[in-house]
């Protein structure tokens, strides 16, 4: 199975925000650089099987964008289990319903969580990453969830390719 990991968009500031942090939305720079990068990456990256996404508003929005750049033919699921201070073992269960018939998962959720989980999958030790907004991985996985890192896009590089 290949996860695409993608990282939310920008989001309206944590300090400038008074509600719940699960709440907090993506600003219009954050979604129009979203939907740009986004539509790109559909020009060369085939249809993921299913999106799933953390309960955060940021992370569903960028969810639902990547969704609108395949013309919304990718269903969208929530779950609690990539909210904010999500592992490897909640990826494993989240993903758990779906590993026998899904070929690419893309998963919608946050940093610092992406940069340890795909660090796990990948090495057996520590990899130092820097997993920007709207960022794009892919990780192919085994059922032993034993990865190989097969590319990391930014989204400037998204953004560019989109011209």
């Amino acid at each position: 199975m290949k996860l695409l990991f993608v990282r939310h968009a920008i989001a309206e500031e944590r300090e400038n925000f008074g509600d719940d942090d699960l709440k907090r939305p993506l600003t219009q720079g954050g979604i129009k650089k979203a939907k740009s990068a986004f539509l790109a990456l559909a020009k060369f990256y085939k249809k993921p099987s299913l999106i799933i996404s953390s309960e955060a508003v940021r992370a569903i929005q960028t969810a639902e964008l990547l969704s609108e750049a395949y013309d919304k033919s990718v269903d969208v699921i929530e779950t609690h289990l990539l909210n904010p201070g999500a592992n490897i073992k909640d990826l494993k269960e989240a993903l758990s319903a779906f590993y026998d018939e899904a070929k690419v998962v893309a998963i919608v959720g946050h940093e610092p969580d992406f940069s340890l989980i795909v660090s796990e999958l990948i090495s057996e030790c520590k990899v130092s990453l820097s997993i920007k907004k709207a960022c794009v991985i892919e990780v192919e996985i085994d059922k032993n969830f034993i990865g190989k890192l097969n590319f990391m896009i930014p989204s400037k590089i998204l953004t560019l390719l989109a011209k």
